[in-house]
């Protein structure tokens, strides 16, 4: 009996398993029961109705299709449809990847440590995670996804089970590699997904939360973008290459008495419309999508309102949120929101803080990482009443506008996660939606497109500068292009080039040669330099997680067999914690290759065995020289 909760809805909706319905009608009994376990019901309702309204639909288009053409047809049609998704999926990575090993990594913070409100004192720690990432592509186009060396699960709602994070994937992959109408499990059954037991992505613990999975793994698949994308390059689909998704946050959550004296709950959709990665041959869309959702949409700021007590004070393009490159990430965007007609009404933000988990690709820089801003018990009613300036956006986070235009308890922060705290009438609330990464040295970026930047509100000026070395002047105080940048801006090309051939110097004197840099990172990790504990406890974590990692960590930095890092005995106790509680397997660990429903093994496709090691090349793949071979005519592909 839980003694911490303050309300019924943070006890969580508990269902037996229970038949709710008969004949596409729900019984009463469960009409009665589940609105009172949310306090959205509406939304429950719809989605109620919407399941059955899909259901309907395609036992209409079955049973249409077994009346004309007979039950053995509509079996052999299934399997064969199926087939053809495998045979299709294969066949679109035989065109447009290498076989060989793909690696990389994503980590993302998640930061509780002295936040308000936590349940449990041996919850007050910071975590990070910490996404190893392998793609092996095999010679007959089928491949398996890694995440050996994935670090311990955390005291957090963000771990993952093989469900959630194999479903995370798909819905990436459905949106890249197999973007058509025969989406099935047959490209499931090409591929083999490696989750180890007992880290944050496969916990195999009773004890562990997931309510929100979707913020490790939306950061951990970022690797696989870019994976696919190297692919693309070296088969020469350039067009098709993107630098990757944007960490799809933040989450405006929230709930409490709303504007109509009813309880009601939040979750803002606007998060639906982060900026895109940019892609090699443009740049990435602003604000305009999310990798889980098919449709761009941040929702009218009229309708929100609607449905949520939080007058919109502002809503802007954010400058700076994309990354810069050659081909420039696209923005994110921003909404300055209020508090108005409400009680006990609970706020809280959740997304990336001091850490990026999308880096840039092929010399891009990664997109802005996140931060809070709040201002509660402000003076904002009587700015109204005066007709005075008030905070409508926090477009340049350094000018100190937003502070010079409300009175107020202000909380700016460099970090991405907060518990829920209470917001009262006239309280201010960022909520920021992230930019997506770049691509290509930013040096290489067309001077005339930084202006146009500039004039869109993508950069600030003095951005254009630091990051593009673009030399501008303001020529005219008239034009108001957007609320970010005042006046009109004109290219100063002949400092730009002397700029940008200062900045090449610069790196040739800054450079070193590989070698050398390894050394004096080599005996930073020795001596522990310039590392906090919170990076030396996930890296810890993964060493004993995995000793395929630990080997490959300590190979690839010449560490001492027996190298460990010291850790405080706070960072010591929670690995120590953790580790003992052991698995409690409840779930299927899939790491080795599937039987379809069809009969057809896998008997001929051993899944590739995860060998981190210092000599690991693409030699440990069958046949390495060779190229895939063309496709037999009876194959069907995506494109017949």
């Amino acid at each position: 009996m839980n003694v911490s909760q303050s309300s019924r809805f943070g006890d969580g909706a508990y269902y037996t398993a229970r038949k709710i319905g008969e004949d596409l009608e729900l019984f009463n009994s469960w009409k009665n029961d589940y609105p009172d376990k949310t306090r959205t019901p509406d939304f429950l309702k719809l989605d109620e109705r919407t399941r059955m309204t899909g259901c309907l639909m395609i036992r209409d288009a079955v049973n249409e299709m077994i009346d004309e053409y007979g039950v053995d047809k509509f079996k052999q049609l299934s399997r064969e449809s199926i087939e053809d998704g495998r045979r299709g999926f294969r066949n679109r990575i035989e065109k447009t990847m290498l076989p060989g090993t793909y690696r990389g990594a994503s980590f993302v913070d998640a930061l509780y440590e002295g936040q308000d409100n936590l349940t449990r004192t041996y919850a007050d720690e910071n975590h990070l995670m910490h996404a190893p990432s392998e793609l092996h592509v095999r010679e007959d186009g089928s491949f398996q996804v890694s995440f050996e060396g994935a670090n311990k699960w955390g005291w957090h709602p963000y771990n993952c089970t093989p469900a959630a994070i194999q479903g995370g994937i798909w819905v990436m992959l459905t949106q890249t590699v197999i973007p058509n109408a025969n989406v099935n499990d047959g490209a499931y059954y090409s591929c083999d997904f490696h989750l180890p037991e007992g880290s944050w992505a496969n916990t195999q613990n009773t004890e562990t939360a997931h309510a929100y999975a979707w913020h490790f793994l939306v950061s951990a698949w970022a690797p696989l973008w870019q994976h696919l994308s190297r692919g693309y390059y070296a088969r020469g689909f350039w067009e098709e290459i993107n630098a990757g998704n944007a960490n799809t946050s933040n989450w405006l959550q929230g709930g409490g008495i709303d504007q109509f004296d009813k309880l009601h709950a939040v979750n803002s959709f606007e998060s639906a419309c982060e900026g895109v990665g940019a892609r090699y041959v443009e740049d990435g869309e602003p604000h305009a999508a999310a990798i889980w959702n098919p449709e761009g949409d941040m929702g009218d700021a009229e309708v929100w309102e609607m449905t949520e007590p939080l007058p919109f004070l502002g809503r802007a393009v954010k400058p700076n949120t994309g990354g810069a490159g050659r081909r420039a990430g696209g923005a994110g965007f921003e909404s300055m929101r209020t508090v108005k007609d409400v009680s006990r009404w609970l706020l809280y933000e959740m997304g990336n803080g001091y850490m990026t988990s999308d880096s840039g690709l092929f010399g891009g820089y990664p997109a802005a990482s996140g931060y809070i801003l709040n201002a509660q018990d402000t003076d904002l009613k009587e700015r109204f009443e005066n007709g005075e300036e008030y905070p409508q956006h926090d477009l340049d986070p350094e000018s100190g506008e937003f502070e010079s235009k409300i009175e107020g308890e202000i909380s700016r922060e460099p970090k991405g996660i907060s518990t829920p705290k209470q917001f009262d009438d006239y309280d201010l609330y960022l909520n920021y939606l992230r930019g997506g990464s770049g691509l290509g040295d930013p040096l290489e970026r067309e001077p005339e497109d930084v202006v146009s930047d500039i004039h869109d509100g993508y950069v600030l000026p003095r951005h254009a500068k630091q990051a593009y070395a673009v030399v501008v002047d303001k020529v005219d105080d008239g034009p108001k292009h957007n609320s970010a940048v005042q006046g009109e801006w004109e290219l100063d090309l002949e400092a730009t080039r002397e700029l940008r051939e200062q900045r090449r110097e610069e790196r040739v004197e800054d450079a070193q040669p590989v070698t050398e840099w390894m050394e004096d990172e080599r005996d930073r990790i020795m001596e522990e330099r310039d590392l906090i504990d919170d990076v030396k406890k996930t890296y810890e974590s993964s060493m004993r997680m995995s000793k395929q990692f630990a080997e490959f960590y300590k190979g690839f930095w010449d560490l001492p067999a027996d190298f460990g890092f010291e850790l405080s005995e706070k960072a010591e106790t929670s690995l120590e914690n953790r580790f003992a509680t052991g698995l409690k397997r409840k779930w299927n660990n899939p790491t080795e290759g599937h039987k379809t429903w069809w009969g057809v093994g896998r008997d001929d496709e051993p899944a590739v065995p995860y060998t981190w090691s210092s000599d690991r090349s693409i030699t440990d793949l069958s046949s390495p020289d060779a190229s895939f071979g063309e496709p037999t005519p009876s194959r069907a592909t995506d494109d017949d």
